[in-house]
């Protein structure tokens, strides 16, 4: 028995795409991706100094806890060195140690470290010029060698600091006299790759403020 024509089956045929088709739709996704990016790259770098920053007025916070409650002076340490994750990279501050400072308060009696070192997040650190960080940038603040090597990452760091008395208050303003007024008393972060000797503040940035006569902090976000 014969099928009749309107009843046999037509063979069909897979239609793939054609390179044409195939170039313009990875020209679309390019574009949208290239739109999109810097948006994406600025709020992790936005998310990251955020989180350092917090972390970094927290290990402050600590500092004046201890001294506080065990009623001894704590030297509160900044870091810097190249960052071994980026060769090439400048010194810069990224890390942060609170110590047990001696008696006569001398670089080289320093006591025991009190708590785990605080490394800053890759390609975050904290500005040393006078706009960005008062603090660090005074000329009574002394930079002064690792000795004790309490950064593993590097074998030539090094410190500046200051201190948290046991009533909670700081040696910041003797520190800062006759230079820089109690409310300059603060430190900047910044991505790293913005930071520069120029006297300016980059637009996204991390401020901490400490009160020189209480030792406590105040975070500045913009």
């Amino acid at each position: 028995m014969k099928l009749s024509n309107h009843m046999r089956a037509e063979p069909t045929k897979d239609r793939g795409f054609t390179l044409i088709e195939m170039m313009v739709v990875v020209a679309m996704i390019a574009l949208i991706v290239a739109a999109v990016a810097p948006m994406v790259f600025g709020t992790l770098i936005s998310t990251r100094l955020s989180s350092a920053g917090e972390t970094l007025a927290g290990q402050l916070s600590l500092a004046h806890q201890i001294a506080v409650s065990r009623n001894m002076t704590v030297e509160v340490r900044f870091y810097q060195y190249e960052d071994p994750e980026s060769p090439g990279s400048k010194p810069a501050v990224r890390a942060l140690a609170i110590m047990q400072a001696s008696e006569t308060g001398t670089a080289s009696q320093i006591g025991k470290q009190l708590t785990d070192t605080y490394y800053l997040p890759s390609g975050i650190a904290i500005g040393q010029t006078l706009a960005m960080s008062p603090i660090l940038a005074s000329n009574n603040v002394r930079s002064e060698p690792d000795r004790e090597k309490i950064i593993k990452r590097s074998p030539n760091a090094r410190y500046k600091s200051f201190q948290i008395r046991g009533d909670g208050s700081t040696n910041l303003e003797q520190l800062m006299l006759n230079q820089y007024r109690p409310n300059q008393s603060y430190i900047t972060l910044a991505e790293d790759r913005v930071l520069n000797d120029e006297q300016t503040v980059p637009k996204n940035f991390y401020a901490v403020q400490i009160d020189p006569a209480t030792g406590r902090t105040t975070s500045y976000r913009p």
